[in-house]
């Protein structure tokens, strides 16, 4: 009996700590203008956002600490997250006209919008989203 326990609370304790340990999505530190230098065959994902943001949160929680998301933007995007209640943040999302958050969007070197996701995603649709994005980018560069 007391093997079963002590079986079950391993198992359990392992369940519980691959739940809580996420991986972190690692935002690149340029800022825009250091950033359209960069992207040559890239995109440019800037994540608008702001602390007062609820579905500013849900992203951050849910969705960038999804593995796959994580992959997938590392390996295809320079990634920009910009908080728009700071003086600079606002200065872009002025720029963009943003009207709303959470904003995701894509601009290429020339800092043209190729794509854009409004809204709360969950790592799934968001990842099918932004495959969607860049296939098209990259399909249109090879025009």
């Amino acid at each position: 009996m007391q093997k079963i326990i002590r079986t079950s609370m391993i198992v359990l304790s392992a369940l519980i700590f691959s739940n809580c340990s996420s991986e972190k999505f690692q935002w690149d530190n340029y800022t825009l203008e250091e950033a359209t230098k960069l992207a040559k065959n890239k995109l440019i994902m800037i994540d608008f956002y702001a602390n007062w943001c609820s579905p500013c949160h849900l992203l951050d929680k849910n969705t960038f600490t999804n593995h796959d998301v994580i992959q997938y933007c590392k390996e295809n995007f320079i990634n920009l997250k910009i908080n728009t209640d700071t003086e600079y943040g606002y200065e872009v999302y002025k720029e963009f006209n943003v009207e709303s958050l959470p904003k995701i969007l894509f601009i290429n070197s020339n800092r043209n919008i190729i794509g854009v996701i409004n809204g709360y995603y969950g790592p799934k649709d968001y990842l099918n989203k932004i495959k969607k994005i860049n296939k098209e980018f990259l399909s249109s560069n090879n025009e």
